[in-house]
């Protein structure tokens, strides 16, 4: 059974004692057909394999990427918000003909995500499903709920993940939002600014 770091007392005393007995974690985001977890499917899928260093900061050492034909027609929603098109995907690989590699890629290892526990992971966990296998990572840990824990109520004017990043000043460095590669890339430097958060505070 998965843990989930939110289920302790406090998230700051939860998040360190987690990351101290991780070697690595994988963050990582995914773009949809769709909102329904056991209706739609994943059509890219991002993924950078982090070393978690000794002060708990996180260290890129690896990435992955893929772009997962669905076998279907893109509504006009989901291609203007992701940008990617029928055309896109129409030479992408078949679901089936990726899952081993991305089920290799994330093994047991703990994630992170930005509202995972309310969207990636239910797509991720019903791809598994399809397969006969269990998802299952040693954590998964949810930035958004470390980030209502960081932000004071109103500090920004919603906590989507492209205005925390505005925020913390790193929109620039975002390509993208709503490109998985992309918003990987922001939870990655959002999420340590708020170890920085609470390393301060802990210092206090």
């Amino acid at each position: 059974m998965t843990k989930e770091f939110y289920k302790f007392s406090k998230i700051q005393d939860a998040l360190f004692h987690i990351l101290a007995g991780l070697d690595f974690l994988i963050i990582y985001d995914c773009e949809t057909t769709g909102f329904k977890p056991e209706e739609n499917h994943i059509i890219q899928l991002s993924a950078r394999l982090c070393c978690v260093m000794e002060n708990g900061f996180l260290e890129e050492v690896g990435q992955a990427e893929w772009y997962i034909n669905p076998g279907y027609c893109l509504p006009d929603n989901i291609a203007e918000l992701t940008g990617i098109s029928d055309d896109f995907l129409r030479e992408k690989p078949f679901e089936v003909e990726v899952f081993k590699e991305i089920a290799d890629f994330f093994g047991r290892e703990a994630i992170l995500g930005y509202n995972n526990h309310k969207f990636d992971d239910l797509f991720l966990r019903n791809m598994y499903v399809r397969y006969g296998c269990p998802f299952e990572p040693s954590v998964s840990i949810d930035l958004y709920k470390i980030i209502k824990d960081v932000l004071e109520p109103g500090e920004t004017e919603n906590k989507k993940l492209s205005t925390v990043a505005a925020y913390f000043g790193f929109a620039e460095d975002v390509e993208q939002f709503h490109n998985a590669v992309s918003d990987t890339k922001a939870t990655f430097f959002c999420f340590n600014r708020c170890l920085e958060f609470y390393k301060k505070i802990k210092s206090i």
